[in-house]
């Protein structure tokens, strides 16, 4: 096994032990070790001669490994697992005469954010979360790991998180420090202060741009100037408190907020420079979603792009003088999520969000509130984009005067129809 492989598995555990999960198969000879959003490592055990029997009857006592280690002996390696229970942690090891290690870089751009997660904040939730997943990358693989534009990035990452930081800070304790050792794994002062120098850099760019770029500029050159303030005590009562409260704590940078724009730009920027990456959510290996795939690949998405909708798939964005209109596909193993919805660009929230993201790159989580339709068959997913068409072209010729009479019935006509019949109830119910 390559020495290099060894040193960054067992650096794993000494980081970011917290922020792995580890599996393996029933055999005990691969173990595969997944790293946030951005690599899998795949470990392949070769003749393994010792403890098989056992760890496999520990780990099957709804037990988590949540570590690994190797040492090197002069006839093999030896695996030392650390196992959690419910009502203890404890080791064990295994012995094999070689192993063999495969890494996976993952498109980290393609992080899952939840609809409970999202609060009009989705590109603060998501940017907060790639730019952990890109400074763990660095600190774990090396420079050497990175592509040109991870490396262009990493200073708008720390960025991030000394945003996200402060904002902790502000909203918990004003006394408080800025916490950063759980990132930057790092009780070294200098370290520290070259983290927050690279975020001096960034923010400066913004200055003009955005009218809270002077006063996070000046929070950052505190904290220069204030060393103490910047490592705190780690083990008084207000340090455990802060703690605390960091794992429950939701962003208040909203997307109609000026700020907002630094979080949205730094997310596009990660998700080209995560294009040479496989994505981790491939599209299912099942005949409906191969099918369904082939469907909307070449049905739905060219009568989309007929009815000036831009993107690619999964994502699509059709934009006038007066509204954004916009769709998104997940395939899924046996169905297809429809994200969809129509906004007024008129509006406060709506006006904002554009200035703060180019419209081409919004996608139906950046409006928090959305339509969503779950499609079992070609039929519905064509049925559900008929109506989401049908109600842009009647838009359009509500404003604009533009229509195709030999499609569907003038729009005019049919909500007519509509409100008549409605009408017509309600008077037979108010008679009876």
């Amino acid at each position: 096994m390559n020495k290099y492989y060894k040193d960054i598995i067992n650096n794993i555990g000494n980081t970011y032990n917290y922020f792995i999960n580890i599996s393996t198969d029933e055999n005990l000879s691969i173990f595969n070790i997944e790293l946030g959003e951005f690599a899998q490592i795949k470990l392949k055990l070769k003749n393994i001669k010792q403890n098989r029997d056992k760890v496999l009857e520990e780990i099957t006592r709804q037990s988590e490994i949540i570590l690994l280690d190797i040492k090197k002996h002069e006839s093999g390696y030896l695996l030392t697992l650390y196992i959690n229970n419910k009502e203890e942690r404890y080791k064990v090891s295994l012995f094999c005469e070689d192993m063999d290690c495969d890494i996976q870089f993952w498109d980290y751009s393609k992080i899952k954010i939840s609809e409970d997660e999202n609060k009009d904040n989705y590109r603060v939730l998501l940017a907060v979360k790639e730019a952990k997943n890109l400074l763990m990358k660095r600190k774990l693989f090396g420079e050497n790991a990175l592509n040109y534009k991870e490396r262009n990035l990493v200073k708008n990452a720390v960025l991030i998180i000394i945003l996200n930081l402060l904002q902790l800070k502000e909203q918990y304790n004003d006394s408080s420090y800025l916490d950063s050792e759980d990132l930057f794994k790092n009780k070294d002062e200098n370290i520290e202060r070259e983290a927050l120098q690279q975020a001096l850099q960034v923010i400066e760019f913004y200055i003009g741009k955005i009218k809270e770029a002077q006063a996070i500029k000046e929070k950052i050159e505190y904290y220069l100037n204030n060393p103490k303030k910047l490592m705190g005590n780690r083990n008084d009562n207000n340090s455990k408190k802060d703690q605390k409260n960091i794992s429950n704590y939701q962003n208040h940078c909203y997307y109609y907020q000026s700020i907002y724009r630094i979080y949205s730009d730094f997310s596009i920027a990660i998700e080209n420079s995560c294009k040479e990456f496989e994505c981790k959510y491939k599209t299912p290996n099942t005949k409906f979603a191969i099918d369904i795939n082939d469907y909307i690949q070449n049905k739905i998405i060219p009568i989309l792009k007929q009815n000036g909708f831009e993107g690619e798939y999964p994502c699509f964005v059709y934009k006038d003088c007066k509204k954004i209109y916009i769709i998104s596909f997940q395939i899924m193993p046996n169905k297809v999520v429809i994200k969809y919805d129509d906004k007024n660009i008129d509006t406060r929230k709506i006006r904002a969000l554009l200035e703060n993201i180019d419209y081409k790159e919004i996608k139906p989580e950046d409006f928090c509130v959305y339509l969503t339709s779950e499609c079992l068959d070609s039929d519905a997913i064509g049925e559900c984009v008929s109506q989401f068409i049908e109600d842009l072209k009647v838009y359009k010729q509500i404003e604009f005067n533009e229509y195709d009479d030999n499609i569907i019935n003038k729009p005019y006509e049919s909500k007519a129809g509509i409100l008549e019949r409605i009408l017509f109830r309600f008077k037979k119910q108010k008679n009876q």
